[in-house]
């Protein structure tokens, strides 16, 4: 469950305009801090590139994780007949020979051309540092999916 749901969620799920259920369409990005204050209105996911000051989450770095992220595949949103969302993608793996990632949290954003047009969508918090040491980092996603909204 995301521990914030941005507004540019909200606004590109119901915007014709935007197709975020296209292949590449969403990124995620792992970043350092666990339980971290988030600022709910920062821009631009630029700011977790450590670019602006809008919010205080660092990306990570490590063997085979490369900045921004990696692309979320096989977007699919659905919905029950209580009106609850649901927003689901393929589980991601940063393959880590030989090397060490460490992340408290991910944060979903629509991916631009560039950095500075990605807009965040939600953070998603770990509650602990989860770390893999020569091995994979898998974001294994709940099976009620990524985000529920209500």
């Amino acid at each position: 469950m995301a521990t914030v749901v941005y507004e540019n969620l909200k606004k590109f799920m119901f915007n014709p305009a935007v197709d975020i259920t296209s292949a590449g369409a969403i990124g995620v990005a792992l970043v350092e801090e666990i339980n971290p204050t988030i600022t709910t209105s920062a821009a631009y996911v630029s700011a977790v590139m450590g670019t602006s000051s809008d919010t205080e989450l660092s990306e990570v770095s490590g063997t085979n994780y490369f900045s921004p992220g990696s692309l979320l595949q096989n977007v699919d949103f659905s919905a029950t007949t209580e009106s609850v969302i649901f927003l689901d993608g393929d589980d991601i793996t940063w393959t880590n020979s030989n090397g060490t990632i460490s992340a408290g949290g991910c944060l979903l954003y629509l991916s631009g051309a560039t950095l500075d047009v990605s807009k965040p969508l939600a953070y998603l918090d770990f509650a602990v540092l989860r770390i893999s040491v020569n091995d994979n980092f898998t974001l294994q996603w709940l099976s009620d999916g990524i985000i529920t909204l209500t």
